[in-house]
Protein backbone atom coordinates (compact mmCIF):
# COMPACT_ATOMS: atom_id res chain seq x y z
CA UNK A 1 0.00 0.00 0.00
CA UNK A 2 1.58 2.99 -0.97
CA UNK A 3 0.99 6.32 1.46
CA UNK A 4 1.16 8.49 -1.53
CA UNK A 5 0.03 8.34 -5.25
CA UNK A 6 1.17 11.25 -8.03
CA UNK A 7 -2.59 12.46 -9.75
CA UNK A 8 -3.60 15.55 -11.48
CA UNK A 9 -6.07 16.94 -8.42
CA UNK A 10 -8.46 18.87 -11.68
CA UNK A 11 -8.82 15.65 -13.75
CA UNK A 12 -9.58 13.46 -10.54
CA UNK A 13 -12.39 16.04 -9.18
CA UNK A 14 -13.69 16.07 -13.45
CA UNK A 15 -14.27 12.21 -12.99
CA UNK A 16 -15.76 12.50 -9.36
CA UNK A 17 -18.21 14.96 -10.22
CA UNK A 18 -19.22 13.50 -13.47
CA UNK A 19 -19.71 10.10 -11.32
CA UNK A 20 -21.86 12.15 -9.08
CA UNK A 21 -23.91 13.49 -11.21
CA UNK A 22 -24.72 10.73 -13.23
CA UNK A 23 -26.00 8.82 -10.85
CA UNK A 24 -28.01 11.69 -9.24
CA UNK A 25 -29.40 11.79 -12.79
CA UNK A 26 -32.56 10.13 -14.32
CA UNK A 27 -30.45 7.89 -15.99
CA UNK A 28 -29.56 5.58 -12.53
CA UNK A 29 -33.28 5.60 -10.81
CA UNK A 30 -32.99 5.97 -7.17
CA UNK A 31 -29.12 5.75 -7.14
CA UNK A 32 -29.29 2.33 -9.16
CA UNK A 33 -27.44 1.02 -11.81
CA UNK A 34 -29.29 1.20 -14.94
CA UNK A 35 -30.79 -1.50 -16.59
CA UNK A 36 -29.12 -1.55 -19.70
CA UNK A 37 -26.01 -3.44 -19.96
CA UNK A 38 -23.19 -1.77 -17.63
CA UNK A 39 -20.53 -2.08 -19.96
CA UNK A 40 -20.81 0.12 -22.79
CA UNK A 41 -23.06 2.58 -20.03
CA UNK A 42 -19.85 2.80 -18.22
CA UNK A 43 -17.16 3.29 -20.35
CA UNK A 44 -19.24 5.72 -22.14
CA UNK A 45 -19.74 8.28 -19.06
CA UNK A 46 -17.17 7.30 -16.50
CA UNK A 47 -14.42 5.00 -18.41
CA UNK A 48 -14.65 2.45 -15.84
CA UNK A 49 -13.80 -0.60 -18.12
CA UNK A 50 -15.42 -4.16 -17.03
CA UNK A 51 -18.04 -3.08 -15.28
CA UNK A 52 -20.68 -5.75 -16.02
CA UNK A 53 -23.64 -7.97 -14.90
CA UNK A 54 -24.21 -11.99 -14.69
CA UNK A 55 -26.68 -14.43 -14.45
CA UNK A 56 -26.56 -17.39 -11.55
CA UNK A 57 -24.90 -19.42 -14.81
CA UNK A 58 -21.78 -17.22 -15.29
CA UNK A 59 -23.90 -15.74 -18.12
CA UNK A 60 -23.38 -12.24 -19.31
CA UNK A 61 -26.89 -10.61 -18.62
CA UNK A 62 -27.94 -7.64 -18.51
CA UNK A 63 -30.51 -7.95 -16.14
CA UNK A 64 -28.47 -10.71 -13.66
CA UNK A 65 -28.72 -10.58 -10.59
CA UNK A 66 -24.74 -10.55 -9.67
CA UNK A 67 -22.96 -7.46 -10.47
CA UNK A 68 -19.41 -7.93 -11.32
CA UNK A 69 -16.56 -5.10 -10.58
CA UNK A 70 -13.74 -5.60 -12.22
CA UNK A 71 -10.45 -3.76 -10.69
CA UNK A 72 -7.09 -4.73 -12.66
CA UNK A 73 -5.26 -1.93 -12.23
CA UNK A 74 -3.35 -0.03 -9.37
CA UNK A 75 -6.03 1.97 -7.36
CA UNK A 76 -5.99 5.64 -6.51
CA UNK A 77 -8.45 7.99 -4.67
CA UNK A 78 -9.92 9.56 -7.50
CA UNK A 79 -10.13 8.25 -10.94
CA UNK A 80 -6.62 8.54 -12.62
CA UNK A 81 -5.69 7.95 -16.61
CA UNK A 82 -8.92 6.11 -17.13
CA UNK A 83 -9.09 4.00 -13.91
CA UNK A 84 -11.42 4.32 -11.34
CA UNK A 85 -10.30 5.46 -8.28
CA UNK A 86 -11.77 4.44 -4.30
CA UNK A 87 -14.00 6.94 -4.58
CA UNK A 88 -16.08 5.63 -7.88
CA UNK A 89 -15.77 2.80 -6.77
CA UNK A 90 -18.04 3.57 -3.44
CA UNK A 91 -20.53 5.54 -5.62
CA UNK A 92 -20.81 1.98 -7.61
CA UNK A 93 -21.38 0.29 -4.23
CA UNK A 94 -24.39 2.12 -3.12
CA UNK A 95 -25.78 2.27 -6.70
CA UNK A 96 -25.43 -1.70 -7.15
CA UNK A 97 -26.98 -1.73 -3.04
CA UNK A 98 -29.87 0.49 -3.92
CA UNK A 99 -30.59 -1.58 -7.14
CA UNK A 100 -33.26 -4.06 -6.35
CA UNK A 101 -32.49 -6.12 -9.30
CA UNK A 102 -28.90 -7.12 -7.64
CA UNK A 103 -28.78 -10.08 -5.14
CA UNK A 104 -24.82 -9.64 -4.94
CA UNK A 105 -21.44 -8.11 -6.13
CA UNK A 106 -18.23 -9.96 -6.79
CA UNK A 107 -15.04 -8.07 -6.98
CA UNK A 108 -12.86 -9.72 -10.03
CA UNK A 109 -9.49 -8.41 -8.72
CA UNK A 110 -5.43 -8.33 -10.56
CA UNK A 111 -4.09 -5.38 -8.88
CA UNK A 112 -1.07 -4.83 -7.26
CA UNK A 113 -2.60 -2.40 -4.59
CA UNK A 114 -2.34 1.45 -4.77
CA UNK A 115 -2.65 4.38 -2.45
CA UNK A 116 -3.14 4.26 1.20
CA UNK A 117 -5.60 7.75 1.02
CA UNK A 118 -9.31 6.28 0.10
CA UNK A 119 -8.54 3.08 1.03
CA UNK A 120 -10.22 2.35 4.58
CA UNK A 121 -13.39 4.34 3.18
CA UNK A 122 -13.59 1.62 0.29
CA UNK A 123 -12.89 -1.22 2.61
CA UNK A 124 -15.71 0.32 4.85
CA UNK A 125 -18.14 0.34 2.18
CA UNK A 126 -17.98 -2.97 1.47
CA UNK A 127 -17.60 -4.32 4.78
CA UNK A 128 -21.57 -2.49 4.89
CA UNK A 129 -22.64 -3.53 2.06
CA UNK A 130 -26.28 -4.54 2.10
CA UNK A 131 -25.41 -7.47 -0.62
CA UNK A 132 -23.12 -10.03 -0.13
CA UNK A 133 -19.74 -9.06 -1.68
CA UNK A 134 -17.24 -11.77 -2.16
CA UNK A 135 -13.98 -11.52 -3.96
CA UNK A 136 -12.25 -13.47 -6.98
CA UNK A 137 -8.69 -12.84 -7.91
CA UNK A 138 -7.05 -14.45 -11.31
CA UNK A 139 -3.83 -13.01 -10.51
CA UNK A 140 -2.52 -9.79 -8.03
CA UNK A 141 -4.50 -9.09 -4.93
CA UNK A 142 -1.85 -7.45 -2.83
CA UNK A 143 -1.40 -4.46 -0.20
CA UNK A 144 -4.50 -2.09 -0.45
CA UNK A 145 -6.61 -4.26 -2.86
CA UNK A 146 -5.85 -6.77 -0.25
CA UNK A 147 -7.66 -4.97 2.49
CA UNK A 148 -10.49 -3.86 -0.24
CA UNK A 149 -10.82 -8.19 -0.02
CA UNK A 150 -10.59 -8.86 3.75
CA UNK A 151 -13.36 -6.85 3.87
CA UNK A 152 -15.92 -9.07 1.37
CA UNK A 153 -17.71 -12.13 2.59
CA UNK A 154 -15.49 -14.33 1.61
CA UNK A 155 -12.23 -14.64 -1.17
CA UNK A 156 -11.63 -16.82 -3.63
CA UNK A 157 -8.97 -17.39 -5.86
CA UNK A 158 -7.85 -19.12 -9.16
CA UNK A 159 -5.39 -22.07 -8.96
CA UNK A 160 -3.79 -22.02 -12.31
CA UNK A 161 -0.04 -23.28 -12.88
CA UNK A 162 -0.62 -25.04 -9.17
CA UNK A 163 -1.56 -21.82 -7.72
CA UNK A 164 1.91 -20.20 -8.63
CA UNK A 165 -0.41 -17.71 -11.51
CA UNK A 166 -1.38 -15.93 -8.35
CA UNK A 167 0.11 -13.33 -5.56
CA UNK A 168 -1.36 -12.76 -2.77
CA UNK A 169 -0.50 -10.16 0.41
CA UNK A 170 1.91 -7.72 0.55
CA UNK A 171 0.25 -6.60 3.15
CA UNK A 172 2.45 -3.31 4.57
CA UNK A 173 2.79 0.30 4.07
CA UNK A 174 5.74 1.84 2.49
CA UNK A 175 6.72 5.37 0.59
CA UNK A 176 8.87 6.01 -2.43
CA UNK A 177 10.54 9.13 -4.06
CA UNK A 178 13.50 10.04 -5.86
CA UNK A 179 16.22 12.69 -4.76
CA UNK A 180 17.39 14.38 -7.74
CA UNK A 181 19.63 16.96 -6.07
CA UNK A 182 22.75 15.45 -7.27
CA UNK A 183 21.53 15.06 -10.87
CA UNK A 184 20.95 18.44 -10.91
CA UNK A 185 23.74 19.63 -9.41
CA UNK A 186 25.99 17.96 -12.02
CA UNK A 187 23.64 19.55 -14.85
CA UNK A 188 24.89 23.04 -13.27
CA UNK A 189 21.41 23.49 -11.84
CA UNK A 190 20.65 25.10 -8.58
CA UNK A 191 17.44 24.27 -6.86
CA UNK A 192 16.07 27.59 -4.57
CA UNK A 193 13.45 26.50 -1.64
CA UNK A 194 12.48 29.42 0.46
CA UNK A 195 10.01 29.16 3.23
CA UNK A 196 8.48 31.61 5.68
CA UNK A 197 10.04 32.37 9.06
CA UNK A 198 7.89 30.74 10.78
CA UNK A 199 7.72 27.77 8.70
CA UNK A 200 9.92 25.78 10.01
CA UNK A 201 8.44 22.55 10.02
CA UNK A 202 7.47 22.71 6.52
CA UNK A 203 8.01 19.79 4.24
CA UNK A 204 10.60 19.13 7.42
CA UNK A 205 9.73 15.56 6.94
CA UNK A 206 11.35 14.86 3.47
CA UNK A 207 14.21 17.46 4.26
CA UNK A 208 15.23 15.05 7.17
CA UNK A 209 14.45 12.01 5.55
CA UNK A 210 16.65 13.18 2.24
CA UNK A 211 19.41 13.61 4.86
CA UNK A 212 18.97 9.88 6.19
CA UNK A 213 16.86 11.09 8.83
CA UNK A 214 13.58 8.43 8.43
CA UNK A 215 12.06 8.97 11.54
CA UNK A 216 9.50 11.60 10.82
CA UNK A 217 8.50 9.82 7.74
CA UNK A 218 8.27 5.85 9.64
CA UNK A 219 6.12 7.53 12.40
CA UNK A 220 3.33 8.37 10.35
CA UNK A 221 4.16 4.87 7.81
CA UNK A 222 3.49 3.20 10.87
CA UNK A 223 0.77 5.07 11.96
CA UNK A 224 -1.01 4.33 8.21
CA UNK A 225 0.37 0.84 8.85
CA UNK A 226 -1.31 -0.69 12.08
CA UNK A 227 -4.36 0.94 11.21
CA UNK A 228 -4.10 -1.52 7.98
CA UNK A 229 -2.40 -4.68 9.68
CA UNK A 230 -5.51 -4.15 12.34
CA UNK A 231 -8.54 -3.79 9.88
CA UNK A 232 -7.06 -7.51 8.25
CA UNK A 233 -6.74 -8.97 10.95
CA UNK A 234 -10.19 -7.98 11.96
CA UNK A 235 -11.91 -8.92 9.06
CA UNK A 236 -9.88 -11.99 8.73
CA UNK A 237 -10.51 -13.10 12.54
CA UNK A 238 -10.37 -17.16 13.24
CA UNK A 239 -9.08 -17.30 9.53
CA UNK A 240 -5.20 -16.27 9.76
CA UNK A 241 -2.43 -18.93 10.84
CA UNK A 242 -1.25 -18.14 14.29
CA UNK A 243 1.92 -20.17 13.17
CA UNK A 244 2.89 -17.83 10.15
CA UNK A 245 2.81 -14.05 10.62
CA UNK A 246 1.49 -13.26 7.13
CA UNK A 247 1.37 -9.10 8.04
CA UNK A 248 5.46 -8.16 7.32
CA UNK A 249 4.43 -7.61 3.60
CA UNK A 250 5.34 -11.21 2.25
CA UNK A 251 3.44 -12.44 -0.83
CA UNK A 252 2.54 -16.08 -1.25
CA UNK A 253 0.83 -18.06 -4.04
CA UNK A 254 -2.70 -19.29 -3.82
CA UNK A 255 -1.92 -22.76 -2.18
CA UNK A 256 -0.06 -20.85 0.83
CA UNK A 257 -2.38 -18.10 0.70
CA UNK A 258 -5.39 -20.63 1.83
CA UNK A 259 -2.52 -22.60 4.12
CA UNK A 260 -2.18 -18.98 6.22
CA UNK A 261 -5.65 -17.90 5.69
CA UNK A 262 -5.42 -15.08 3.12
CA UNK A 263 -7.79 -16.26 1.11
CA UNK A 264 -11.13 -18.78 1.93
CA UNK A 265 -10.80 -20.91 -1.56
CA UNK A 266 -9.13 -22.06 -4.73
CA UNK A 267 -12.01 -22.24 -7.20
CA UNK A 268 -13.04 -20.46 -10.30
CA UNK A 269 -14.70 -17.85 -11.70
CA UNK A 270 -18.18 -20.05 -12.16
CA UNK A 271 -17.64 -21.60 -8.49
CA UNK A 272 -17.93 -17.99 -7.38
CA UNK A 273 -20.69 -17.15 -9.03
CA UNK A 274 -22.76 -19.89 -8.05
CA UNK A 275 -21.46 -19.22 -4.07
CA UNK A 276 -22.68 -15.66 -4.69
CA UNK A 277 -26.10 -16.57 -5.94
CA UNK A 278 -26.56 -19.10 -2.62
CA UNK A 279 -25.73 -16.27 -0.25
CA UNK A 280 -27.72 -14.01 -1.83
CA UNK A 281 -30.57 -16.59 -1.04
CA UNK A 282 -29.80 -17.19 1.84
CA UNK A 283 -29.77 -13.72 3.42
CA UNK A 284 -33.03 -13.16 1.15
CA UNK A 285 -34.47 -16.12 3.75
CA UNK A 286 -32.98 -14.64 6.71
CA UNK A 287 -34.45 -10.80 5.79
CA UNK A 288 -37.72 -12.25 5.57
CA UNK A 289 -37.45 -14.49 8.23
CA UNK A 290 -36.32 -11.24 10.37
CA UNK A 291 -39.45 -9.36 8.99
CA UNK A 292 -41.73 -11.78 10.29
CA UNK A 293 -40.23 -12.06 13.86
CA UNK A 294 -40.31 -8.52 14.00
CA UNK A 295 -44.14 -8.42 13.21
CA UNK A 296 -44.86 -11.10 15.97
CA UNK A 297 -42.66 -9.06 18.55
CA UNK A 298 -45.25 -5.96 17.73
CA UNK A 299 -48.06 -8.23 18.02
CA UNK A 300 -46.55 -8.76 21.62
CA UNK A 301 -45.93 -5.36 22.76
CA UNK A 302 -49.19 -4.35 21.69
CA UNK A 303 -50.84 -7.09 23.63
CA UNK A 304 -48.71 -6.18 26.48
CA UNK A 305 -47.74 -10.08 26.48
CA UNK A 306 -44.27 -11.80 27.16
CA UNK A 307 -45.51 -14.98 25.31
CA UNK A 308 -49.05 -16.03 23.46
CA UNK A 309 -50.62 -19.57 23.98
CA UNK A 310 -49.43 -21.82 20.98
CA UNK A 311 -51.48 -24.05 19.33
CA UNK A 312 -51.58 -26.07 16.25
CA UNK A 313 -51.37 -23.72 13.61
CA UNK A 314 -50.75 -20.27 15.40
CA UNK A 315 -51.22 -18.90 19.17
CA UNK A 316 -54.24 -17.62 21.00
CA UNK A 317 -54.77 -14.87 23.36
CA UNK A 318 -56.85 -13.80 26.29
CA UNK A 319 -59.73 -11.25 26.28
CA UNK A 320 -57.22 -8.67 28.14
CA UNK A 321 -54.51 -8.91 25.63
CA UNK A 322 -56.95 -8.85 22.35
CA UNK A 323 -58.24 -5.54 24.40
CA UNK A 324 -54.55 -3.67 24.40
CA UNK A 325 -54.45 -5.14 20.53
CA UNK A 326 -57.70 -3.18 19.86
CA UNK A 327 -56.40 -0.11 22.12
CA UNK A 328 -53.31 0.14 20.22
CA UNK A 329 -55.07 0.01 16.89
CA UNK A 330 -56.74 2.80 17.44
CA UNK A 331 -54.10 4.69 19.07
CA UNK A 332 -52.38 4.23 15.47
CA UNK A 333 -55.80 5.03 14.01
CA UNK A 334 -55.76 8.43 15.70
CA UNK A 335 -52.09 8.86 14.44
CA UNK A 336 -53.44 8.02 11.34
CA UNK A 337 -56.40 10.62 11.01
CA UNK A 338 -54.40 13.26 12.73
CA UNK A 339 -51.04 12.77 10.34
CA UNK A 340 -53.75 12.74 6.77
CA UNK A 341 -55.70 16.21 7.74
CA UNK A 342 -52.24 17.70 8.50
CA UNK A 343 -51.18 15.79 5.34
CA UNK A 344 -54.47 17.40 3.29
CA UNK A 345 -53.92 20.88 4.87
CA UNK A 346 -49.73 21.29 4.04
CA UNK A 347 -50.74 19.65 0.41
CA UNK A 348 -53.33 22.62 -0.05
CA UNK A 349 -50.80 25.29 1.57
CA UNK A 350 -47.15 26.76 0.79
CA UNK A 351 -45.95 23.29 2.53
CA UNK A 352 -42.02 22.12 1.98
CA UNK A 353 -41.48 18.94 0.05
CA UNK A 354 -39.71 18.37 3.03
CA UNK A 355 -42.66 18.60 5.16
CA UNK A 356 -45.33 16.67 3.32
CA UNK A 357 -42.93 13.84 2.27
CA UNK A 358 -42.20 13.91 6.56
CA UNK A 359 -45.77 13.46 6.78
CA UNK A 360 -46.13 10.77 4.07
CA UNK A 361 -43.52 8.65 5.74
CA UNK A 362 -45.27 8.67 9.38
CA UNK A 363 -48.81 8.09 7.48
CA UNK A 364 -47.18 5.20 5.81
CA UNK A 365 -45.42 3.69 8.69
CA UNK A 366 -48.75 3.81 11.11
CA UNK A 367 -50.90 2.05 8.50
CA UNK A 368 -48.24 -0.85 8.56
CA UNK A 369 -48.45 -1.18 11.96
CA UNK A 370 -52.30 -1.15 11.84
CA UNK A 371 -52.23 -3.93 9.20
CA UNK A 372 -49.86 -6.12 11.11
CA UNK A 373 -52.25 -5.86 13.96
CA UNK A 374 -55.41 -6.19 12.13
CA UNK A 375 -53.99 -9.22 10.29
CA UNK A 376 -53.07 -11.07 13.75
CA UNK A 377 -56.82 -10.27 15.13
CA UNK A 378 -57.97 -12.07 12.14
CA UNK A 379 -56.10 -14.52 12.56
CA UNK A 380 -56.78 -15.28 16.13
CA UNK A 381 -60.37 -14.69 15.83
CA UNK A 382 -60.40 -17.63 13.09
CA UNK A 383 -58.02 -19.74 15.48
CA UNK A 384 -60.38 -19.01 18.73
CA UNK A 385 -63.51 -20.41 16.65
CA UNK A 386 -61.69 -23.65 15.97
CA UNK A 387 -60.57 -24.08 19.55
CA UNK A 388 -64.17 -23.08 20.52
CA UNK A 389 -65.47 -26.02 18.53
CA UNK A 390 -62.78 -28.84 19.84
CA UNK A 391 -64.50 -30.81 23.17
CA UNK A 392 -64.39 -29.02 26.33
CA UNK A 393 -62.70 -26.19 25.11
CA UNK A 394 -63.65 -22.75 27.30
CA UNK A 395 -62.08 -19.32 27.67
CA UNK A 396 -61.64 -17.45 30.50
CA UNK A 397 -62.32 -13.27 30.69
CA UNK A 398 -63.64 -10.48 32.43
CA UNK A 399 -66.69 -10.83 31.61
CA UNK A 400 -67.22 -14.27 33.19
CA UNK A 401 -65.75 -17.50 34.48
CA UNK A 402 -66.48 -19.42 31.57
CA UNK A 403 -67.75 -17.25 28.98
CA UNK A 404 -66.51 -17.64 25.73
CA UNK A 405 -64.85 -14.64 23.88
CA UNK A 406 -65.12 -14.62 19.85
CA UNK A 407 -65.38 -11.57 17.83
CA UNK A 408 -67.50 -11.32 14.85
CA UNK A 409 -66.99 -9.42 11.66
CA UNK A 410 -69.00 -6.39 12.98
CA UNK A 411 -66.98 -6.36 15.67
CA UNK A 412 -64.03 -6.06 13.70
CA UNK A 413 -66.10 -3.37 11.15
CA UNK A 414 -66.74 -0.97 14.00
CA UNK A 415 -63.67 -0.98 15.35
CA UNK A 416 -61.71 2.60 15.40
CA UNK A 417 -58.90 1.85 13.41
CA UNK A 418 -60.90 -0.23 10.49
CA UNK A 419 -63.81 3.11 10.17
CA UNK A 420 -60.53 5.19 9.68
CA UNK A 421 -59.25 2.74 7.12
CA UNK A 422 -62.59 2.96 5.67
CA UNK A 423 -62.47 6.90 5.15
CA UNK A 424 -58.72 7.07 3.81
Amino acid sequence: MNSAWFMEPSSANHWANLAQKFFASGAAPSMGLPSADKRGLYTRFLDLGSVFRVNELNVIDTNGAIQIFRMNAPVAKYDYCGSPGSQTWIQLLKAANEDPSISAIILWIDSPGGQADGTEALSDAIKNSLKPVLTYSDGYLCSAVYWFASSSVEIYVDGANNGWNATIGSIGTMNMWQDNAGQLAQQGIVQHIVFADASTDKWGDYFKANSGDYTRIKAKLNGLNDTFLTAVTNNRAGKLSDKVNVLTGETYNANDALKYGLIDAIGTFDQVVKRAAQLAKKQAKSLNMTHTASAFDATLIAAKATEFQVVDGGFLLTESQLNNINASIDQQATVISATAAQLKTLQTTTATVEQVQTLQTELKTANEQVATLTTDLSTTKQELATEKAKPGASFINTKGENDQFEATDADLDCLAHNRTADEL
